[in-house]
């Protein structure tokens, strides 16, 4: 937080406006020595700069109204507004980098990131052969390709109470021609 003011500030309240307690601190010297950066409140010639991380924040898609005052008063108070807006989940996914036609394979959908108060309702597949399957949970799943030869790329779309993402993550996989045993010998399929 900084000030610009002539006035030297001996303590300084800030109401973040997410219903926790009043942050009421004093500096370690006559004017505020951080610069936090983010939020900017001007009043008068007294000008305070700062941001807050982490915690307090927690609906997505909602406007808060942070006040700040300092010396109990003494200086006017100011205050703005600004957005917490939703983040787009995360996903990792990892399998083979190679599937034979014909055979199943296995892809596991993992390190599932959804910040906020959000939770993943689906995951929808799509295995880049004009198949899709949608599933309640991550872990691992399966899909057989029955496609000819060649490479597709694999996305993945969370659903969460926000609504969809599209494509959060893309894995390319090779279909490869694999063997096939047959009582008369070995042939390609």
């Amino acid at each position: 937080m900084t000030t610009d003011s002539d006035t030297p500030i001996e303590s300084w309240q800030i109401d973040w406006g997410d219903g926790s307690a009043v942050d009421v601190s004093a500096p370690a010297s006559g004017f505020l020595p951080l610069d936090w950066g983010q939020g900017v409140v001007q009043v008068g010639n007294h000008r305070w700069e700062f941001t807050r991380e982490g915690t307090g924040y927690t609906a997505d898609d909602a406007t808060y109204t942070v006040e700040i005052s300092a010396n109990e008063g003494e200086l006017p108070e100011g205050r703005f507004e600004f957005s917490v807006m939703n983040v787009a989940p995360t996903i990792t996914l990892t399998g083979d980098e190679t599937v034979n036609k014909d055979v199943p394979y296995a892809l596991t959908l993992a390190d599932l990131v959804d910040p906020g108060q959000d939770a993943v309702q689906s995951y929808v597949v799509h295995w880049g052969d004009q198949q899709s399957n949608t599933y309640t949970a991550g872990g691992l799943v399966t899909h057989t390709y029955a496609v000819e030869p060649g490479g597709v790329t694999i996305s993945v779309d969370l659903v969460d109470e926000e609504g969809t993402y599209y494509a959060v993550a893309e894995k390319q996989l090779g279909v490869t021609r694999g063997l096939t045993w047959d009582p008369d010998g070995v042939t390609d399929s």
